[in-house]
Order: C-alpha cells, then structure tokens, then sequence
C-alpha cells in the first residue's frame, strides 16, 4: 500500500490589545516546571490543564498520573511545593469533586494565545508498488534487510516475492502541500487616528445639523414675528381709516 499525507499549517496573528489581551509567551510558573526553552508554544488549554493540576493538588494533595512526568520533577513553589506529589487515585472522592467544581475562570493567566496554528492534512492511498517497479523495490528491500534474519527466514517460507512486498512492505511519503504555510494576520480596522477622526466627523455634522435647525427656527420665529406686525399694522391702517370715514360722514351730515 501506498499512502501520501500532504500537510498544510495555518498561522493566525491576533491582535492584543487591551479589550481582547493574548499571550505569547507561557507563563512564569508554566516556565520553570516544564523546563522548556524558548522555541515552545503557549496554548491557552495547555495553561488551563496546568491551572487545573495545580488546582487538583491544593486541594488534594496529588496529581493526576498523566501529569507526573511533568509536576513531580518540577521546581516550581505554586500553592505547596508540588515536587514530591503522590499520584491521585482517579477513584478518590476529592479528585471527582474538585474536577467538577473547576472552572478555567480560575486560571486568569491563562489568555488566549496570540498566535494560533491550524494543521490541515489530505490523505490518498494506492496500490504499491506498481507492476513495473516490483523487482526494484524489491531490490531496495533486500538491501535493507540483508542482515535480517527474519526477513530471510519469511523469504525462505515464501517464494512469491509478490506476496512478501504486499502483505510486509507499506510506502508512506509525506509532503507538505502547494502553499505550506499560509500566514493570516489581523489588524485593527479603526486605530486611534480614524477613531479621531470619525468622532470629529459625527461632531462636525451634529453641530452642522444643530446650526440648521437653529437658523430654521430663527427664520421661522422671524416670519411669524414679521408676519404678526404686519397683521396688527393693517389692523391699525383699517380702524384709522373707518375712524376717518367716520368723521367725514357726520360733518357730511351736520353741513360741515
């Protein structure tokens, strides 16, 4: 059998700031008990597993048995000295109890992580090796294997070297894929200059609203006002005039 595995990884940058903080790095205390250099990744599970072990042992005074090969040879002085810790019998009541009455909102060191990595592999089969190539492959094979005795000895038993290629011999090539690495970075879609800038816009166009209606209504109250003045002076110009026709008619009728 012949089986391709062709792998691709994805990296995402996330941005840090200070409503949506990430971490980069492991953590002081992830540091000196794993015993790592620089070159290791720090996942935000991984410190959550690590917050939770600690956690296991402040309260029980044991650590999980997957966990020994770290926590037991460690240096580290976090909530008891967990160097000499005996392993937790995952039957005990106080390791039940405590697993459930754990939650990661305990772990406030352990952000999400800057840098995230996704791995994508595509798998393909076929059938190997092809009839053309049997006799070099098998060439290849006893080179290999030419101090084998075992090899041999299942040569011996099998005439049929098409039968001992297909039933012993799987070829596995990996490969990474057309773009190996993709990088994917985020950046802030608004920084501190368009936010400025927005909010001087927003302002510029509320006061520039606010002038409008200010000068409607200025003209609006200089209307009514005009037009109220001219109403009461024509008011005024018809009772002079009736007044007037008043007179002229009793000193029409007086002789005057």
């Amino acid at each position: 059998i012949y089986s391709k595995l062709v792998f691709s990884k994805r990296i995402i940058h996330h941005v840090n700031t200070r409503a949506s903080p990430c971490r980069t790095q492991l953590t002081p205390e992830m540091s000196l008990t794993f015993r790592t250099n620089e070159t290791n990744v720090y996942t935000q599970a991984l410190c959550i597993k690590y917050c939770q072990q600690l956690y296991i042992h402040h309260h029980c005074q044991c650590i999980e048995p997957y966990a020994m090969m770290f926590l037991r040879s460690s240096t580290v002085n976090v909530k008891g000295t967990i160097t000499s810790a005996k392993l937790c019998n995952l039957n005990e009541t106080c390791l039940k109890n405590v697993k459930q009455n754990f939650s990661s909102n305990k772990c406030t060191e352990c952000l999400p992580e800057c840098e995230t990595f996704q791995y994508n592999i595509q798998t393909s089969y076929a059938q190997y090796p092809n009839s053309k190539s049997y006799g070099k492959v098998l060439k290849s094979i006893l080179e290999h294997f030419k101090d084998d005795n075992r090899f041999l000895l299942l040569q011996g038993k099998r005439k049929n070297c098409r039968e001992i290629i297909q039933d012993n011999v799987v070829a596995v090539e990996i490969t990474a894929g057309t773009y190996g690495t993709e990088i994917l970075t985020e950046t802030l879609m608004v920084s501190w200059t368009d936010l400025i800038s927005s909010i001087g816009g927003q302002t510029g166009l509320w006061i520039g609203a606010f002038g409008a209606s200010i000068s409607k209504f200025d003209g609006f109250f200089l209307e009514k006002r005009t037009s109220r003045f001219l109403h009461i002076r024509n008011q005024r110009d018809e009772l002079r005039c009736t007044a007037q026709r008043s007179r002229r008619g009793i000193s029409d009728f007086w002789g005057l």
